[in-house]
């Protein structure tokens, strides 16, 4: 049983300390494979150089013209296309495992004999006032980090090769460019297929960074609109809750069906009437934004 795993990167992200954590894990080197997937074309010479100090690793450019914004679920997607492992592992590009990690995947589906299994993995994360030398050394997050969200599912799951391509892999619509709702969209599909979701006990590390919890600069003005709407998350912005609402409505599990633009268009002929005034004009500067 070969696992692959597939992180991603749009040329900003601050350390690879990701590349040296899945490089030194307790595993049989030819039963896995790591590839870092950029929707750029990513020259970094630190990034090669790590990526080549591992022979079953690679970096896989997307090549996309920097003025068109990343989108997570194709960056995973066209990584994914590198792979040939049997269970899938996709991390957030800037986390931290302990050496074990692989063992602990292998044994969680060795021991679950369904097809149907997708396992999340919890994201702790170390404070900023702990941040310094040590702060990408094991002994150190395991002391320092904080379990601060029960469930973040963009840090890291688990799946079956065939179980995600059943259900369409990331969805790819442009709605979901940029920071969002990519991995939360993903979860309620998995939820809405039937599949059986797992949060291992097995932790994952995130060393603090400058733009650690940083949000889309207009979401704190959707608090205001989510006051009157709650499948509003301000977070994930307007149209995306909306499609959050509507999959979880319709019980949507497949990606790239059509459903998000007839969800769009739904919400572009109703939102004038279910939003008063004060709230549509602060929607309508979010919506028009560049």
């Amino acid at each position: 049983m070969k696992i692959s795993i597939v992180t991603w990167d749009a040329c900003f992200r601050e350390s690879f300390h990701t590349i040296d954590s899945f490089g030194k894990q307790d595993y049989n080197k030819n039963q896995y494979e790591f590839i870092w997937s950029d929707f750029y074309n990513n020259q970094n010479k630190n990034l090669k150089n790590k990526i080549n100090n591992y022979s079953n690793f690679s970096l896989y450019n997307n090549n996309n013209d920097r003025n068109k914004k990343w989108h997570l679920g194709k960056i995973i997607n066209n990584g994914i296309k590198q792979t040939n492992g049997d269970i899938l592992v996709i991390p957030d590009g800037d986390i931290i495992v302990p050496d074990y990690f692989l063992k602990k995947v292998e044994n969680i589906f060795n021991n679950n004999a369904s097809d149907n299994l997708v396992c999340y993995f919890r994201r702790w994360d170390e404070p900023k006032e702990s941040h310094g030398v040590d702060s990408y050394n094991i002994k150190h997050l395991e002391k320092k980090c904080e379990l601060r969200n029960l469930h973040n599912y963009g840090g890291c799951l688990a799946i079956k090769y065939k179980t995600f391509k059943e259900i369409g892999f990331y969805e790819e619509h442009d709605i979901f460019s940029g920071p969002g709702a990519s991995g939360f969209e993903q979860y309620k599909r998995f939820r809405n297929k039937g599949l059986k979701i797992m949060w291992s006990d097995v932790p994952i590390f995130h060393p603090y960074h400058n733009f650690t919890g940083s949000s889309d600069k207009f979401s704190f003005k959707l608090k205001i609109a989510a006051n009157n709407y709650n499948w509003i998350i301000p977070y994930n912005g307007f149209e995306q809750s909306w499609i959050l609402y509507m999959r979880d409505k319709n019980l949507d599990w497949k990606a790239n069906d059509g459903s998000i633009d007839r969800y769009l268009k739904e919400l572009k002929s109703i939102n004038y009437y279910i939003i008063p005034q004060n709230i549509r004009k602060i929607l309508n500067r979010i919506k028009n934004r560049k």
